[in-house]
């Protein structure tokens, strides 16, 4: 199993685990090199971090999600991850109760995708209006969205990951999303 703590433990980038059940299956990806970890020294019982990790003499990632875990603790972690998940939820029905926004899906977790919709008794190009908006929002800098694709069409997409985000929050964004969707329409 592997475990991207990243996102899921609110950790900074390259902290990730990789478990087994049974520690004998880690000889499946041994690889001995003489100039690293000769085969002899496992034989000798001299110590050898290289086989201990995959990473070998990278940094001690580990040591940001053990500081994590000890100051914040797992229900801290717990309730961060609830907040997440309840707002996430609260975003999903704003966007489906909003007619200027079509959301692509409910989320388990985090993640919100969908689109600002343009007036229904006009043709847009829906792909123009989403990267439109999402080119604004980066070049203001005002909020920031990441994109996606999805059969073909291009839509915005919310990851809340931070546990201070409120729905107000995200109604704030929704409102500079609809200005800039507006915007295009009335420009074109």
């Amino acid at each position: 199993m592997t475990v991207d703590y990243h996102k899921a433990f609110f950790q900074p980038v390259s902290s990730s685990g990789f478990m087994v059940k049974d520690k004998n299956y880690f000889r499946l990806i041994t690889h001995y090199a003489d100039y690293l970890n000769p085969k002899d020294h496992d034989e000798d019982e001299i110590p050898n971090q290289v086989n201990k990790s995959i990473q070998t003499t990278r940094r001690f990632d580990a040591l940001k999600l053990w500081f994590t875990l000890r100051i914040i603790g797992k229900e801290g972690l717990g309730n961060y991850i609830d907040r997440i998940i309840r707002v996430s939820a609260e975003a999903a029905e704003v966007l489906e109760q909003d007619p200027h926004f079509e959301l692509l899906n409910h989320s388990d977790i985090s993640a919100l995708v969908f689109r600002y919709s343009a007036d229904p008794f006009k043709t847009f190009d829906l792909n123009r209006i989403n990267t439109y908006i999402k080119s604004q929002l980066y070049k203001q800098g005002n909020a920031l969205t990441a994109g996606t694709k999805v059969n073909g069409q291009f839509y915005l997409k919310f990851t809340i990951l931070n546990p201070l985000t409120t729905i107000e929050d995200i109604k704030s964004i929704l409102i500079i999303i609809k200005k800039y969707g507006n915007e295009y329409i009335a420009i074109n």
